[in-house]
């Protein structure tokens, strides 16, 4: 066993290399001089160690991207001049000198403080912006975890000289964020606020402004549910419609819903709709007194392979356009035929007609006129390669083509339009996840499995996982349209979203964005 040594704080520990070399211990023999460099080596590697530590709290991960980082490659420089000045980038070859100067980079931080709170950071960086824009966006966001009610979040949001942004939310009940940046007409100061008091109420703000200036616009609404009914109302002022005001109210008896609504402007009453929902039947009726035309829709479900609608617009006084059509929806054939009864193409009939045959799927779509048949289109999809029970997320490898021909309003036929298409897509029916890119921003799809946080078991949810977006950092899909199933849905309804309602150059909706409308998260391609 080793002998104890008392140290001078105290404590005992046995003798070491070191107690044996020094010259006041051991057998007093000098540390040699490729020692004492080792031991200075050491030294500074510890105090580095401990300055980390104390700036960099337990649990931080800090990550960097940069795309083309050649940095200080000695081979470079030698060849190439000073990698690191944009000025004396020498005679690089015109692709590699222009990937190194459109380069970016990006420093990301994050670290959990402990209770369940966690803070994080990015910040962007483009050598080859303009001197002065070269420093990007800076984010900074804070946020409580509890994976039964997500407390509060706070972030920033800065891009020097042209943007800045802060908001908070506190258990999904209070929303409230500020943004000012600048333009080609100076400073835009915008103001959004969302209250949800009393389980029945919640409450809506927003403001743009510029100092010194007229309004820009400005908009309060309300809504309250109850049981067997939900009404709203909201006061709106824009430069260009002017003062603006209107409300809602539907009410629930069993499977029946009825309600109606009503706008006004400066002008008066603007327009005004009712409508009627019941398990044999859909009606509405609108009136629209700033174009002076009325529109009734009624839809009739007789059975459930089979439904037929009814569409009229009219001015009074007038017919105006009307159609009726019918739909029928068995296991593999779905038929659709409308008739046009009045208006500009009274008499034409569209109709489509799809059967399904094993792994094989015919599609048929005509049209026809008073002067004949003006166009069709013959598409046959045969499916390769699908999803089995023990590989529900394989994918499916299908193979189609198509025919068609059309008139276009002329008494001849035009050259036939033909192609043969392979496609392949993975549709993770049964959960998965999958990152999207939409709209510059980055997104991760999945099917929700749990209790725990935001959202229902089994539906589809998206999250931001760059930037915390406050209310709308996790949405559940399923939630606003029904239709949203699968991974694949949320896809294409994430992506459509992005596509309906695409970043302006200043980047607006960095910060959340507007309200996710249902009418954005359809399933079209």
């Amino acid at each position: 066993m080793k002998q104890l040594i008392k140290r001078k704080d105290g404590s005992y520990s046995q003798r070491g290399l070191w107690d044996n070399i020094r010259a006041n211990k051991g057998s007093g023999k000098k540390p040699t001089p490729e020692m004492l460099r080792q031991e200075k080596k050491i030294k500074a590697k510890s105090q580095a160690g401990s300055l980390y530590q104390r700036l960099v709290p337990k649990g931080t991960t800090l990550s960097t991207t940069a795309p083309y980082n050649y940095g200080n490659t000695p081979y470079l420089n030698k060849r190439y001049g000073n990698m690191t000045n944009t000025k004396t980038v020498g005679d690089l070859a015109p692709d590699l000198k222009q990937r190194i100067l459109s380069s970016t980079a990006s420093l990301d931080y994050q670290t959990n403080l402990g209770k369940n709170r966690v803070l994080s950071g990015s910040t962007q960086y483009d050598l080859g912006a303009p001197k002065g824009n070269r420093v990007g966006t800076t984010t900074l966001g804070y946020k409580t975890i509890n994976q039964e009610d997500p407390n509060f979040r706070a972030n920033l949001q800065y891009t020097p000289k042209r943007d800045f942004s802060a908001g908070f939310n506190l258990n999904n009940d209070l929303n409230v964020n500020y943004r000012r940046m600048k333009d080609d007409q100076g400073v835009l100061n915008s103001v959004r606020g969302t209250a949800n008091f009393a389980k029945p109420f919640s409450f809506q703000y927003s403001q743009d402004y510029r100092k010194n200036q007229p309004m820009i616009n400005q908009r309060i609404s309300g809504d309250v549910t109850g049981k067997k009914f939900k009404g709203s109302m909201y006061k709106n002022y824009s430069q260009g419609e002017g003062k603006t005001y209107g409300g809602s109210l539907n009410k629930y008896s069993g499977d029946v819903t009825y309600g109606a609504s009503a706008n006004y402007g400066p002008q008066g009453l603007r327009d005004v709709s009712a409508n009627l929902n019941t398990p044999m039947y859909d009606v509405s009726y609108t009136k629209d007194k700033l174009n002076n035309q009325n529109t009734v829709q009624a839809d009739f479900k007789m059975g459930k392979p089979v439904s037929m609608s009814y569409s009229r617009t009219f001015a009074p006084k007038e017919r105006g356009t009307e159609t009726l059509g019918g739909k029928l929806n068995l296991k593999n054939t779905q038929a659709e035929l409308t008739k046009t009864l009045s208006g500009p193409q009274q008499g034409t009939y569209s109709g489509s007609l799809t059967q399904k045959l094993g792994p094989l799927t015919l599609t048929g779509t005509g049209t026809k006129s008073n002067q004949g048949l003006q166009d069709y289109n013959v598409k046959a999809n045969l499916n390769l390669l699908g999803p089995t029970k023990d590989r529900p997320n394989r994918g499916t490898l299908e193979l189609s083509g198509n025919y068609g021909r059309s008139k276009e309003g002329t008494d001849s036929w035009n050259k036939p339009k033909y192609n043969v298409g392979l496609n392949y897509s993975r549709a993770f029916k049964k959960g998965g996840k999958v990152s999207v890119k939409a709209g510059g921003e980055n997104h991760v799809i999945y099917k929700k499995t749990t209790k725990h946080g935001e959202g229902k078991p089994g539906h589809i949810m998206v999250n931001h996982p760059t930037m915390d977006k406050g209310k709308w950092d996790t949405i559940d899909l399923t939630s606003m349209n029904k239709k949203i199933n699968t991974v694949s849905e949320g896809v294409a309804a994430t992506k459509k979203w992005h596509k309906d309602n695409p970043y302006k150059k200043d980047k607006s909706y960095r910060m959340g964005g507007s309200k996710l409308k249902q009418s954005h998260l359809n399933r079209y391609k």
